[in-house]
């Protein structure tokens, strides 16, 4: 449910699926350079540009945490998360609009299900920093109203089985810690 058929919704559109790497694009000639193959003209193109959020970078991350992106292997993991009983203590890294979507899909969910939540929503700097004043007002009532613990302008600094350590020193407890940035 979470996967798109690129071949059928490409064929759909009268386009061509190429599953290469693009290695540049000459926008005035209308180019796309691809790996092992000759340019390829376009009218209209889209690119993969293979989002995801692991966080390389972060300590202990690939070892504790659970990447947002791809979606199929989380919702795997969100539903036997979600199938535990007890209270679910979460830290989501990434304050943008898939993070904050994500903190309080999450606190729906557990409260549906009957389960207290602690969820606190993690950012380096102002959390959905990509929005326009109106759009992030109402979007950080939401937040508030679904009882997610907002932290702007903190850095993670480690990533623990159950502990995400701040720059400043401070742990959050946490038996599920989510990367969305």
């Amino acid at each position: 449910e979470l996967d798109i058929d690129l071949v059928r919704l490409v064929r759909r559109a009268g386009g061509r699926l190429i599953m290469a790497k693009a290695t540049g694009i000459d926008r005035d000639a209308r180019l796309i350079e691809v790996e092992g193959r000759p340019s390829i003209g376009y009218d209209y193109a889209s690119l993969d540009v293979g989002i995801t959020s692991t966080l390389t970078k972060l300590p202990g991350f690939e070892a504790h945490g659970l990447p947002a992106k791809p979606l199929g292997a989380f919702a795997t993991a969100w539903d036997a998360y979600l199938a535990r009983s007890g209270p679910a203590r979460i830290a989501v890294i990434g304050a943008g609009v898939a993070g904050a979507e994500v903190s309080m899909a999450m606190a729906f969910a557990l409260e549906k299900a009957g389960r207290k939540a602690e969820i606190t929503l993690i950012d380096q700097g102002p959390a959905l920093a990509a929005l326009g004043p109106g759009a992030r007002r109402k979007m950080l009532a939401e937040i508030a109203a679904h009882n997610v613990t907002l932290r702007e302008n903190v850095r993670p600094a480690r990533v623990e089985a159950d502990t995400l350590l701040l720059d400043t020193g401070e742990e959050i407890a946490s038996d599920l810690i989510v990367g969305a940035a």
